[in-house]
């Protein structure tokens, strides 16, 4: 995706970083979820 985003106009990537900023706190939640699954995210960290 980082390779296409390249191509992508000024004003789209600007679209991109601010969709990524407003994902950090989904992202948030998903670690919460992460806890009851890490298997789907990313291995346990506090395991």
């Amino acid at each position: 995706m980082a390779k296409k985003s390249l191509k992508v106009d000024r004003a789209k990537f600007e679209g991109i970083v601010q969709s990524l900023l407003q994902s950090k706190p989904m992202k948030r939640e998903n670690v919460k979820v992460s806890k009851k699954k890490p298997e789907k995210l990313f291995p346990p960290q506090k395991s």
